[in-house]
């Protein structure tokens, strides 16, 4: 779990409340139950996503790792973000990184590269313009 960012023990609490969160909306919609089930376990798609917002690599990359496409690889990315951010009593992204994940140490006791991976991707950094000096005349 090193590679991720995550210990193993925050992994598996994340991945139990994950599994919650799925079966409760499946228990709540009955016709989202239909269609062809994941080719790929909730671990590998949690994985999936932790790598993503651990190393940035493209979809092509990770599709490859993982043995799915590249549209699939973007597609789990998208639905398990949404999951966790739901699970993890985010309302918003934006009162996340107000309280830059302080608020989930007592509960999840993530590593400092973790925190500054998901942080540095969830927020929107302002770029200042360069400005270009002017030339004496």
């Amino acid at each position: 779990m090193r590679v991720v960012g995550v210990d193993k023990a925050t992994f598996n609490v994340i991945l139990e409340r994950v599994a919650a969160h799925l079966k409760r909306i499946r228990e709540e919609q009955p016709m989202k139950k239909r269609g062809r089930k994941s080719g790929l376990p909730l671990t590998d798609r949690l994985l999936l996503t932790f790598t993503y917002l651990r190393h940035y690599p493209t979809f092509c990359r990770l599709s490859l790792e993982f043995g799915i496409s590249e549209a699939y690889a973007n597609k789990i990315y998208h639905q398990i973000l949404h999951v966790l951010v739901k699970v993890l009593s985010m309302k918003n992204r934006k009162r996340m990184l107000k309280r830059n994940l302080q608020f989930l140490s007592p509960i999840f006791p993530f590593s400092a590269p973790f925190t500054y991976a998901l942080t540095y991707r969830l927020s929107k950094y302002v770029v200042p313009k360069p400005t270009i000096p002017s030339r004496p005349k």
